[in-house]
């Protein structure tokens, strides 16, 4: 009985126009780590992971194209079926060393959290896909020992961030009958949108706090940003959305407002309005982020007015 293989590429950071050094640049790198065992014939090397007991390879070769991102040649990384630790040890060694793992099948890179797992590296689960199939949702991702799923809608390819609550006594109850708005929530556009939005930690976990209060505004200070009880400056830092590598990047110029200040009785949504309004760029916002410290600086009178950095995440700009 033949084993079947999942294949990733694995990119580098800058690129790879030459595939034999960046495959020896690699194999050398991961040698070095303690939670591997290395062994090298024609080319590919045996990877033994203390972590996992198991043995993946990594080769490369020449690949002109996948789903949606190019390359010209590749480094080619294969796991056993439901060996996910395997994959997921060497995602941790490589990711701060300038490389990712891109699943070609579906088209995205792997989250830099270890505990978000690629479930097309699994074997499926029955119970669970024959609900998601009832909402026309595909599971693509699990956070481990939860139910916290995110999945893909088939007719639209947005990704939806599970209610684990109702997942649990859907199994439970096979005959029960709930209506979609309850089972999943929109959380991105896409694939793309999610893996960007997740490693920088804008995508939610908890179903009923994105159904009753969204997810365009993660506010980390505590502050009342709804309605402000007095003055605040806000020291805005702006990132745009790079599709092609599934991640934002420092925006290359910040907007120029006369005052970024929220008045007294003003919210961040007014706020954002008046960026969105003043055409200082031409990409929507996605989400922001509000830093959780608080500085103060000093008015006119001497009073301290608090100072908040926001971060605001643009969508990619079409030319």
């Amino acid at each position: 009985m033949s084993v079947q293989l999942i294949n990733y590429f694995v990119l580098a950071e800058g690129s790879l126009d030459d595939a034999s050094l960046e495959f020896d640049k690699l194999v050398n790198f991961l040698s070095t780590r303690d939670n591997f065992r290395i062994n090298i014939k024609d080319n590919e090397a045996a990877i033994f992971s203390l972590d996992s007991g198991k043995t993946s390879f990594l080769k490369f070769k020449i690949e002109k194209k996948t789903k949606d991102v190019s390359f010209n040649n590749q480094i080619v990384y294969s796991i056993e079926k439901d060996d996910w630790e395997s994959a997921k040890s060497l995602n941790n060694a490589i990711k701060n060393y300038g490389y990712r793992l891109f699943n070609p099948t579906f088209g995205f890179f792997l989250v830099n959290s270890e505990n978000l797992t690629d479930l097309s590296a699994l074997s499926p689960d029955k119970k669970i896909n024959d609900i998601f199939k009832s909402f026309d949702l595909a599971p693509l991702f699990k956070y481990e020992n939860s139910l916290v799923y995110y999945a893909i809608d088939k007719k639209d390819k947005s990704i939806h961030l599970v209610n684990r609550h109702l997942l649990e006594f859907l199994s439970l109850n096979q005959k029960a009958v709930a209506d979609k708005k309850y089972f999943s929530i929109k959380v991105a556009d896409d694939i793309s949108h999610f893996i960007a939005l997740f490693d920088r930690g804008l995508i939610p976990i908890s179903f009923y706090q994105a159904y009753f209060e969204g997810n365009k505004i993660i506010n980390l200070s505590g502050y009342n940003l709804l309605k402000t009880d007095e003055n605040i400056i806000i020291t805005p830092v702006f990132f745009e959305f790079v599709s092609n590598r599934q991640a934002f990047r420092s925006g290359q110029k910040t907007p120029f407002m006369k005052e970024n200040i929220i008045q007294k009785g003003g919210s961040i949504e007014n706020y954002l309005k008046q960026l969105d309004e003043g055409a200082f760029f031409k990409s929507k916002i996605i989400c922001v982020k509000v830093a959780q410290d608080v500085s103060f600086e000093i008015d006119k009178n001497k009073k301290p007015i608090p100072r908040l950095t926001v971060s605001i995440f643009l969508d990619e700009q079409n030319n």
